[in-house]
This record gives C-alpha cells, structure tokens and sequence, in this order.
C-alpha cells in the first residue's frame, strides 16, 4: 500500500479575436492530518484599500469642473473590469449565487469579492490553482501544497486549515459539503495522478479524534486512481451519482475521461468515455447528466446521451483557435447558455443557435489580450472570467 502523506508577450493587433464561448495507487484507502493555519480575518491587499475620506475630498474639489466623464468600466456586453490586487494570475474562480465570489491566485492568495472590491482571504505562500465551496462559509482550496479548508460564521471570518495531500490539487468539484473531489497531478508525470475524495463532512470523521491518524479529515484515495492510471488534471460533476475525472496519458498527453455513476445504492463504477487523439486535458463541463462539454489544447467535442449518461456520442467541432492559441476554460449553465475562453483574451458564448463573441474590451483601441483561466456562471445568469491580472463580472439582468 502506498504510504501516508502528512496530509503572456508581444502585443498583437492584427488577427487579434477576443473569443467567447460555458487514482489510490494503492487499493486501499489513505488518510491525511489537518493542520490549523490562519486564525481567519481578512486583510485587503495594499491596491484594495479604499482611499482615504480625507484624501478623497480634497482630490475631488481641486479638479471640481474639471473632470470628464467617469472612466468607463463595463463593456457593450455588461462585462465589468474588477481591479486585481497586485497583478495577480487568477487561475480558478468559484461564486455562492448570492453576489459573493472567491478566485485563486498562481502567487498563493485567496481573493473574495465582497461586491465591491477583491480582498484577501488567505495566503497560502504557494501557488493555488482550485477553489469550490458547497457555501461562502465552507469553502476549499488547492494548489502546490495540497489542500486548505476554509470555515467560518461568515464569509470574512473563515479559519484556513491545511489539509496536506500526495502532490499539487489541480482541480475541486463536490456535490456537498460532505462529498467532495480533488485530482493531484504533478506537472512532470506524465501517467500518474492520484483522484482524492471526502466522503463525509470532516468535523464528523470518527468524531474528529486526532488521535486515530487522521484528525477527522475524512480524504481517502479513490481506487479508480490504480484502476485507471493517469495524469489526473480535472474533476466536476452534476450529482453524487455523476462526477467526471479529465486526465492525459502518455508522453504527448492525449486526453482521456473516466466517467463515473452509482449503479444502485453501491459505490461508484468508473468507465472510461474517450474521444481519441485529443490533445491535452484543458476544461470540462457537464450540462446535465446527458450532455458534456470537453476541451482539448485546440478543438472542443460535445457528449450526448440517449441513455441518462450511461454511454455517450461525442461530436468533434471545429476549433477557434487562431495560430494555435488554446482554450483555457468551458462552463454551462444551460444547453443555450455555455461559455468558452482561452489565449488572449477570448471569450465566446453559445446562445443555442451560434457561437457568438463577447464583447469585453471597454473601447475600441485597446482589446483584451491577457489570457483567461477560469469561468464561473450561475443559472440566473451571473458570470466570473479570470485570468492573468484580469477579472471580469457580468451580471444577471
């Protein structure tokens, strides 16, 4: 049995299109120790601090009858440009429906947006790459350190708890607060990955008693990990019964998908549903339990069930990319309602009947031209792009 972890360039104008479209190794199960790291509180990084009152008045009235217009800050689109502390490269963004957001940052931080401003949660010293939360109030994140637990009364007071794991988190999806998954792929492997599980809530794990090895953690290793071997890069789902696993074989990383669903009342049955010689494992979404999104370094493939997800027929379709910029992200919402970002800036979105671009620049001098990483949207229609020193928000109507 494996042994116990404790736990962009030049600037281009021209073909310029911003786009827009939504493993244990061992067959027996691991567990990690928990660690406490941040007492919670908030801190605004020094670029979120509000400006001082004083400061403020007197700024206004010495250019009083001077000033123009206000700078423009939403798009044609109603895609607003949020300030991004410090430059950061935000490479995950979860949001609660209710206005609350938080993003993950390649320098360490955990960022939440308060509905005005971005505001640090956390600092984990080491680069994050996931975040999800079944509430603003518990709320998971991982990155080169494996995984952090945040807690609390309130959305600006969680405890921030380590929660070791055997490599980098790649990706977070749950179902619940107690039923949540996490993928570690280290960046040089090319064949393996390990698939991580929380069965049940962490506070409820054998009552919690550090003294059994695995203070109440509740992380296991999923035997899928040795079943199917692979670099584990990507996880979500639609329900318990339905979780996704995106990964890459071989040297050149072809993209292979492990689909798992509960027959009865037992355990997961994996099955691999692989649309061949697909590049990379770069995103994926589900609609629903019958419809799926993949995305490959250049080219998309769409799933569609006629047997509530038991098998899938996937269709290829032709890719956007331009000089081979890649796809970053994919996030549905809705069959008429699926978001596609990658390189430079693109940003596209399927309405049901085409694709169409997103207009997101604020003028038309100056286009988007940083690459985007992550896509949140909710099903009333808010939506979070996220990327290198670039946040963008559009909000239902």
């Amino acid at each position: 049995m494996k042994s116990v972890w404790y736990l962009r360039g030049t600037f281009l104008l021209v073909s310029l299109v911003p786009v827009a479209m939504a493993c244990s190794r061992a067959g027996d199960a691991d567990l990690w120790m928990a660690e406490d790291v941040d007492a919670g509180g908030e801190q605004p990084l020094p670029s979120a601090d509000p400006p001082d009152e004083s400061e403020a008045g007197v700024d206004a009235a010495s250019t009083d009858g001077d000033a123009g217009p206000p700078a423009r800050t939403c798009s044609d689109d109603g895609f607003c440009h949020t300030d991004v502390p410090g430059g950061q490269t935000l490479r995950d963004v979860w949001g609660d429906t209710e206005g609350v957001a938080w993003t993950v940052s390649a320098e360490g931080n955990v960022l939440r947006w308060n509905g005005a401003a971005w505001v640090q949660s956390f600092a984990a010293g080491t680069p994050l790459y996931a975040v999800w939360g079944s509430s603003s109030t518990d709320l998971w994140v991982g990155g080169e350190a494996g995984l952090f637990h945040g807690t609390g009364a309130s959305a600006s007071t969680l405890v921030w708890t380590a929660v070791p794991a055997p490599g980098p988190v790649r990706s977070i999806w749950g179902a619940s607060g107690s039923d949540v998954w996490a993928v570690v792929a280290e960046a040089a492997t090319d064949t393996e990955g390990t698939v991580l599980h929380l069965s049940a809530a962490p506070d409820a794990v054998d009552g919690g008693d550090p003294g059994d090895g695995d203070a109440g953690t509740g992380w296991v290793v999923d035997p899928v990990s040795t079943a199917f071997p692979a670099r584990y890069v990507k996880v979500w789902g639609t329900s318990s019964d339905d979780v996704w696993l995106g990964a890459e074989v071989g040297a050149i990383r072809t993209l292979q998908v492990i689909h798992g669903r509960r027959e009865g009342a037992g355990q997961l049955v994996w099955r691999p549903t692989v649309p061949r010689n697909v590049l990379q494992m770069n995103g994926g979404c589900s609609v629903s339990r019958s419809e799926v999104y993949l995305l490959g370094s250049r080219d998309y493939y769409r799933g569609v069930s006629a047997n509530d997800g038991l098998s899938f027929t996937w269709t290829a379709h032709a890719d956007f990319t331009v000089g081979g910029l890649a796809h970053r992200a994919v996030r549905a919402s809705a069959p008429n309602d699926v978001w596609l970002a990658g390189d430079l800036g693109r940003l596209r979105h399927w309405d049901g009947v085409d694709w169409r671009l997103a207009r997101i620049a604020l003028d038309d001098v100056m286009p988007v031209v940083k690459p985007f990483y992550a896509i949140w949207a909710s099903e009333d229609g808010d939506v979070w792009v996220v990327g290198q020193d670039i946040a963008l928000r559009k909000v239902a109507p």
